[in-house]
């Protein structure tokens, strides 16, 4: 619809003129009715007037038969200009006389007929009876020109024009001054509701411009910004205290987690070392099922290095700041790659990376910890496969960079997926697959840092894939 997104200052103005404009032209046919219908009754009543003169002054004519003496009474309708024809017909309703002498008998009706005036291709024409003491002796015709008609109605028409053009003029100079009666409080609460939906600025008051019910709308609105920003102060006062309870609590958390790792090393290393200097010193002298004891409480002393190593890990990059910078992911999975090579033999692994993996905006250091977990992981979970296969390639999405890692391990169970990304949760045990629980932990911290995501998708015993995404505008966000 034409009004439906215009402004509210225009959208009155146009309303009005099109009000205004209806009236105007409803009037203005009403008036255009009216004038035909007067002039058609003016008319009927003039040619009733003349014919009746004619037809008394022509009595005798027609009864002595007398043709002459009836062309001149009919002559006598030149005086009448609006008058073209005239006939007069006998008793047999037979031609008896016309006016004018120059028109051709041709064109008047042959024979009379009772058919009363009407209009006829721009002409009113019609008959009437010629009557002598009650009894009638022939018909009088009579045609009669309406251009005067038309001349009256283009008087009239240009009359119209000048008024309507008049009338427009007015009202929308009228309407130009009284939309603003009803659209200055509107624009006014518009523009109060486009501040506090933009700016967030709660403090802002629409004026009010009178009592009537756009005055009551603009008290409610502005009692409902009053509520509304005590609200959101209220709301920003309780937000800003639980986030300072929450930080003050994740870094007791975090300085206790790391507390408590940096003091178990030391009994942890003792232990160790003890029981290695017992093992080294005195294991000829101890039986079997006590060099298997001693060979226990090493090897577990040193999975219990390896998961506080890990927790001061996870405890370090929750206190660490991100450092942005362009990072290039194809050159940082070939690091990644070389370095695990080192220490563990990927000769056997068929290991394919996707030429066009796209860079990102993130902290090297910190990526590359991803990079280094989420290929561990996909390494030691296809290890147990004749021909262990892992793919490292992309998602290409418009927000974000996606980044996929599949392998064609051991897969899990898509049901426990909730807890694949948790602080010491394992979806197999230790004898299957050695680990702490926490790689994938810290990679889902790290993304979460650069505020990405992270997901994966598994079948049973026929491998999984891991997803974590990092966003394309990160530069234009700040980390902490």
């Amino acid at each position: 619809m034409f009004l439906k997104d215009i402004p509210i200052k225009q959208k009155l103005q146009r309303v009005i003129v099109l009000i205004w404009s209806l009236v105007l032209v409803v009037t203005c046919v009403g008036f255009l009715g009216y004038e035909i219908y007067v002039y058609r009754s003016e008319t009927l009543e003039k040619m009733s007037v003349v014919g009746g003169m004619i037809s008394s002054n022509s009595t005798a004519s027609l009864t002595f038969d007398n043709r002459e003496d009836a062309t001149e009474i009919l002559s006598a309708l030149a005086n009448e200009p609006h008058i073209v024809q005239a006939a007069l017909y006998d008793a047999n309703n037979n031609l008896f006389a016309i006016y004018p002498q120059t028109a051709g008998k041709n064109t008047f009706p042959s024979k009379a007929s009772a058919v009363k005036y009407h209009y006829v291709n721009g002409h009113f024409q019609g008959m009437q009876p010629v009557m002598l003491e009650k009894k009638q002796i022939g018909m009088l015709f009579l045609k009669f020109d309406i251009n005067a008609l038309y001349l009256r109605l283009g008087v009239f028409g240009i009359v119209v024009l000048l008024v309507t053009a008049l009338s427009w003029w007015l009202a929308f100079l009228l309407s130009k001054n009284l939309q603003q009666v009803i659209s200055t409080p509107i624009l006014a609460l518009a523009g109060a509701a486009r501040a506090v939906t933009e700016k967030r600025d709660y403090s802002t008051r629409a004026t009010k411009y009178g009592n009537d019910e756009l005055g009551y709308l603009t008290d409610s609105f502005n009692k409902m910004l009053a509520e509304a920003g005590e609200f959101a102060h209220q709301l920003e006062e309780k937000v800003r205290e639980r986030t300072l309870q929450l930080q003050t609590l994740n870094n007791e958390l975090e300085s206790f987690s790391y507390s408590v790792s940096h003091d178990l090393r030391a009994p942890l290393r003792a232990v160790n070392g003890y029981a290695t200097m017992l093992k080294e010193d005195y294991g000829d002298r101890i039986d079997a099922e006590g060099n298997r004891y001693m060979d226990s409480i090493i090897e577990d002393a040193g999975r219990m290095g390896t998961l506080i190593d890990d927790l001061l890990a996870f405890s370090r990059i929750g206190r660490k700041e991100v450092v942005l910078q362009e990072v290039d992911m194809k050159t940082l999975v070939s690091m990644c790659l070389q370095e695990m090579n080192q220490d563990a033999s990927l000769a056997r692994y068929r290991i394919v990376v996707s030429d066009n993996l796209p860079d990102c905006q993130g902290d090297h250091a910190l990526l590359k910890q991803v990079w280094m977990n989420v290929i561990g992981n996909a390494v030691k979970y296809s290890s147990k496969r004749d021909h262990p296969e892992i793919y490292i390639d992309y998602v290409d999405d418009p927000a974000e960079y996606v980044y996929k890692i599949s392998d064609n391990g051991v897969g899990f169970d898509m049901k426990y997926v909730h807890k694949l990304f948790g602080v010491f949760q394992r979806l197999h045990s230790d004898q299957e697959f050695e680990g702490t629980g926490i790689g994938l932990a810290l990679v889902h911290r790290i993304v979460s840092k650069h505020r990405g995501r992270t997901w994966a998708e598994a079948v049973v015993g026929k491998g999984a894939t891991i997803y974590f995404s990092i966003p394309k505008n990160n530069l234009s966000h700040e980390y902490s």
